[in-house]
């Protein structure tokens, strides 16, 4: 994360060279759709403990694919994102 993250705006770069780079900043507007795109996040280790991580960080589970192996979460705002190894 970059030394000038605030509470309302924060700068992810990834390790390494030529990796993706997240910007993400806070709006004023409450969610009222389905999000246009989303993030697939892989888990580091199991898909278990990253959803127990994201949990404790605020985010719920809206729904598990056993099939699939992923787990849809919502940020605290209701933004749908998915977990997945």
């Amino acid at each position: 994360m970059d030394e000038g993250a605030t509470e309302a705006k924060a700068f992810v770069e990834a390790p390494g060279w030529g990796g993706p780079n997240v910007w993400f900043q806070r709006v004023p507007e409450s969610k009222v759709a389905k999000n246009r795109m989303h993030f697939d996040l892989r888990a580091p280790r199991t898909v278990e403990e990253e959803v127990a991580r994201l949990v404790a960080l605020g985010a719920t589970v809206f729904a598990v694919h056993d099939e699939s192996g992923i787990t849809v979460m919502l940020d605290p705002e209701g933004n749908e994102f998915c977990v997945e190894l």
